[in-house]
């Protein structure tokens, strides 16, 4: 330990210090007949102790060196998707064993296995059941992980299969070897790569279907494609390929013959003996309703943003558009599911066409624009001026009223700005903010765009005007949000006291939850009941459980669920009350991972190469080993850290002071001068 002070105060201590000590016991008759050694033994105490004391006015520093050895980081990363154990289902128990030799074999260096499939997974177990694989980017993360570390080599164990990212890798001199697993060869594989139809259509028309279909190392052998509507087969095709590696497409014309959430099949047959039959099968689901949506569009003048709705929906088979002006009050709504405003009319124009829908029970969407006054039983605006802002939309993290996919958040995380008038609005009913105003950098708290249900009616607000520049950066995420907005505006309010929330499609990636309320007869939010369900696929019972209660409410999460249409029945009891709700949702598959699983050992090969490392099969994972303890990339290095801290903060000094303290007091007690 060093001690750091100037010289100055050193001195000036000194000076004190020989000044109080003499002058005090010089002058002390008391001592007259003292022996010399006590009174020097007196006069020391009495100096240190004024020496300690006016040094640490100077607040001198203690400095100290402390050394701190840390390893070498040597970062494993292991493919965790589907693709590394379909094929081969010990493959799984291989590599954690070899994981587990690694850290073994390098006890001395901080060995991290980190699983990763679209980027890093820290502190996700290894069960390689992930859809989805980025090499690239789950790589170049390890820089950004490990930012002051030692990183002496990094290792990644992978088939090489990337369903994105890009194929060069700069880990910036960190030497990258790679393990590759998996099988190279080209195998016999029969797959549908995608199968592509509208998502809604209706009951009696006729959908088209469009297979793109690939065919590996099957020469001549016969290929029966089935296609199923429901359980129904409606078309097969009999295709032999001319090559060893064909790509066919097909579009087939199905009609909907019945409504509801209707599974789509196709299935491909064969009599070879393929080593990947997952991906001979895909499914997907079609909406068929019963009959059209008829979306109706008011406005005054033509305006960019009249235009960004249209083309919304322009090409939509189960919408149709009408149009209509705020002075057209006449019109009649009978056949009309949601209306949409945009821009404004005056006061008796508004209320004319909101009596109506009210009258109608119809939703509607409103595009305020920055003109005119708003004053009705859904909305209000005080103005404080005649004047607007510039706001940019923030999107609500919590909105739960449809699902936002990446096109949506992509158009709505947007700096193009938004014209907003200044004021004060008030949305009435139960409302739920999908985007807030942030204005000149600073985020609020004010709805930009709001749903709410007021007198058994949905409606939407999106307040001010030139929401078309969103279409313009991202057009089809904007075009999808008008779509889910009506959607969720045309559905009638369910007005009854029992209520059961979920959405109609999931992913197998995703939890599947649902929530439940329930209003007591003065009108309040009630747990005090219980929930039963029952989830069904077809007529077999997948569980018998409960809801969990919440705050105030009701929850029930199924995890996760594999592909199919489920039912959901619930049924709240309290006392002798008994209600039931039921629900029907859609659980989509993915099988991304599954599409090829043909190993990309020349992937991996490269980007070691790349990165001054090299590339091992996985029958060679022993000589990696020994080629990474004969290298010298594993280096423990010593950190050496000066600490500063005040002198005074050490409890020794308080030791010494009291210590002198009671050595002068003892003397002066022994020769009677206290």
């Amino acid at each position: 330990m060093n001690l750091e002070s100037s010289t100055f105060s050193v001195l000036i201590s000194f000076i004190v210090a020989i000044l109080i000590s003499g002058l005090f016991y010089l002058k002390d008759k008391k001592l007259n007949e003292t022996a010399s050694w006590l009174k020097l033994a007196l006069t020391s105490c009495r100096f240190f102790i004024v020496f300690i004391l006016v040094f640490l006015l100077f607040k001198p520093l203690t400095t100290q060196k402390k050394e701190e050895l840390r390893k070498s980081v040597f970062p494993v990363l292991l493919d965790n998707s589907k693709s590394v154990v379909i094929s081969n289902s010990f493959l799984e128990r291989e590599i954690l064993n070899f994981t587990n030799e690694l850290k073994s074999t390098f006890a001395n260096t901080n060995v991290r296995i980190i699983p990763f499939s679209n980027g890093l997974q820290i502190g996700d177990s290894i069960d390689f059941s992930n859809q989805g694989t980025n090499i690239s980017r789950s790589l170049s993360e390890i820089k950004a992980l490990f930012p002051a570390s030692n990183i002496g080599s990094a290792l990644v164990i992978s088939d090489g299969i990337s369903t994105e990212g890009s194929n060069d890798v700069n880990l910036n001199q960190i030497p990258l070897y790679s393990i590759g697993i998996g099988d190279s060869v080209k195998h016999p594989d029969a797959f549908i790569k995608s199968l592509f139809h509208n998502d809604i259509t209706f009951l009696g028309n006729e959908f088209e279907l469009e297979l793109n279909l690939k065919f590996r190392e099957l020469l001549g052998e016969n290929q029966f494609v089935e296609i199923y509507y429901g359980n129904d087969l409606v078309k097969q095709i009999t295709f032999v390929p001319k090559s060893n590696n064909v790509f066919e497409k097909y579009k087939i014309k199905v009609k909907a013959n019945k409504s509801g959430e209707i599974p789509i099949k196709v299935v491909i047959n064969n009599k070879v003996k393929e080593k990947n039959k997952v991906n001979n099968f895909k499914t997907s689901f079609i909406t068929v309703k019963e009959k059209k949506l008829n979306l109706l569009l008011v406005h005054g003048a033509p305006t960019p943003d009249v235009r960004l709705v249209k083309s919304a929906f322009f090409g939509v088979e189960h919408v149709k558009l009408n149009t209509a002006s705020f002075k057209n009050q006449d019109y009649d709504l009978s056949q009309t599911s949601v209306v949409v405003f945009i821009g404004n009319g005056e006061l008796k124009e508004q209320s004319a066409w909101l009596n109506k829908i009210a009258e109608k029970r119809i939703g509607f969407l409103w595009l305020t624009g920055v003109k005119g006054a708003f004053k009705n039983d859904f909305f209000e605006l005080t103005r404080l001026d005649n004047s607007f802002d510039e706001a940019r939309a923030r999107l609500n993290k919590g909105f739960s009223k449809f699902k936002l996919g990446g096109g949506i958040k992509e158009g709505f995380n947007s700096d193009l700005p938004i014209s907003v008038p200044f004021g004060k609005w008030k949305i009435k009913g139960e409302q739920e903010v999908f985007s807030y105003q942030s204005i000149n950098g600073v985020d609020t708290d004010l709805p930009l765009i709001a749903f709410s249900q007021q007198q058994g009616i949905q409606f939407g607000l999106l307040i001010g005007e030139g929401f078309w520049r969103l279409g313009l950066r991202e057009k089809a995420g904007v075009a999808e949000f008008f779509r889910k907005s009506i959607d969720a505006v045309s559905v009638k309010v369910d007005d009854s006291k029992f209520q059961l929330f979920s959405s109609k499609s999931y992913s197998e990636s995703e939890d599947v939850v649902f929530k439940a309320k329930y209003w007591n007869q003065a009108g309040e939010l009630d747990n005090t009941g219980q929930i039963e369900a029952k989830l069904l696929k077809g007529d077999s019972l997948l569980v018998n459980s409960k809801f969990l209660k919440t705050s105030n409410d009701y929850s029930f999460n199924l995890g996760n669920l594999k592909e199919g249409v489920y039912q959901l029945k619930a049924t709240f009891r309290k006392g002798n009350l008994l209600l039931n709700k039921k629900v029907f949702f859609v659980v989509k598959a993915i099988k991304v991972e599954s599409e090829n699983l043909v190993a990309d050992h020349s992937f991996l090969k490269k980007i070691s190469n790349q990165n001054n490392g090299k590339f091992y099969h996985w029958n060679q994972r022993s000589k990696l080993i020994s080629d990474l303890r004969s290298s010298k990339n594993f280096k423990s290095i010593s950190y050496f850290e000066s600490i500063s801290d005040l002198l005074i903060k050490h409890k020794w000094i308080l030791f010494i002071l009291i210590g002198l303290i009671s050595i002068e007091w003892f003397i002066r007690k022994w020769q009677g001068t206290i």
